[in-house]
């Protein structure tokens, strides 16, 4: 078992490598003034492992690993390559689901409540980095308005017939 297990990582690690040296190829054979084969850089590394090791995505600690090596190292390649144009804070919010999800694993009015915090915190800063003369974000903050009264009137329900 040990040694199928072994070959399954070491399959994983080779299509890794095979897939980015794919992916590096047709970046600088199509376009060699932007690099974008560094934004799959996480993927190709962190795949291997993450798949490999299914029972560690539960662990809150692992999600914050997690959550902050592929936030700084997206950061990092924001303010390096493109820093005029603040793309990776809405990648690092998206990003935050994760842990924030592990966090609050059952789901309830609370983790309704902090989603639909972090959908207003997400759409605000997108409104205001990417387009601030245009407000936006009031849409999608409604339509997520219904998930938490969604849940409370769900649990309300459940209540009246127990």
């Amino acid at each position: 078992m040990k040694i199928i297990k072994s070959k399954k990582l070491l399959y994983l690690i080779i299509a890794s490598v095979l897939g980015f040296a794919a992916i590096l190829t047709i970046n600088l054979m199509t376009n060699r003034e932007e690099l974008w084969f560094l934004y799959t850089i996480p993927g190709f590394a962190l795949a291997p492992y993450l798949i490999s090791k299914p029972h560690i995505f539960p662990h809150t600690l692992i999600a914050w690993i997690v959550f902050f090596s592929i936030s700084g190292y997206y950061l990092a390649v924001n303010l390096t390559i493109s820093p005029l144009y603040e793309w990776s804070v809405a990648l690092i919010l998206c990003l935050l689901w994760y842990p924030m999800t592990l966090r609050l694993r059952y789901p309830s009015r609370l983790y309704a409540i902090y989603g639909f915090i972090w959908s207003i915190v997400f759409f605000s800063t997108t409104n205001f980095i990417f387009s601030p003369t245009i407000v936006w974000a009031v849409y999608p903050i409604c339509a997520a308005a219904f998930w938490p009264l969604t849940a409370y009137f769900l649990s309300k329900k459940k209540n009246i017939y127990k």
